[in-house]
């Protein structure tokens, strides 16, 4: 008889976990695909555009280049040359750098354009949606398509959904 140690016993989590620890996070990406228009959109690049986004906010566009570097490395545990790195990738696609014009020697990471500012726009609606549809997920986990209508296609996610298809075409709860 193969016994296994308590500790490494088949553990189940309910539909509530599984939902918060997936269904956000897959929405996201699809969300940040969507509004950007993009077969990928890395999770790195959504976190840099979060990063440079929010610094525009609350230093009004004036962080420096420095600055910006240090929160990306901070976030990623990565160097300031790697940071570099990742940033000039998405520099002529979504960001630009621009010499400050009160201090004609400092430069900072700004959003290219209207454009990009739109499409980061959308991002947050979006993901303000998200937040009601696993709301509505939680509370209704019997329903795996509840909350689809609240999203552009493509974005919803479930996991709860792929569950129950599985557990259809076996005929059993795996």
């Amino acid at each position: 008889m193969n016994m296994i140690p308590p500790e490494h016993q088949l553990v189940r989590v309910d539909a509530e976990i599984a939902i918060e620890m997936v269904n956000y996070d897959q929405m996201e990406t699809r969300a940040w695909r969507h509004a950007f228009a993009a077969e990928k959109f890395p999770l790195k690049d959504q976190k840099i555009l979060s990063i440079v986004t929010s610094q525009a906010y609350s230093w009004s566009g004036k962080v420096t280049t420095m600055e910006t570097l240090q929160a990306v490395a901070a976030y990623f545990n990565i160097s300031i040359d790697s940071a570099d790195r990742h940033l000039r990738k998405l520099e002529r696609l979504y960001l630009v750098q621009v010499q400050n014009e009160d201090r004609g020697n400092v430069w900072h990471w700004n959003l290219m354009n209207r454009r990009v500012q739109r499409m980061i726009e959308h991002v947050a609606a979006l993901k303000k949606t998200i937040r009601q549809v696993i709301e509505l997920q939680i509370a209704h986990p019997d329903q795996p398509a509840i909350g689809k209508e609240l999203l552009p296609d493509g974005v919803y996610f479930n996991v709860v959904h792929n569950k129950l298809q599985r557990d259809e075409q076996t005929g059993k709860e795996v």
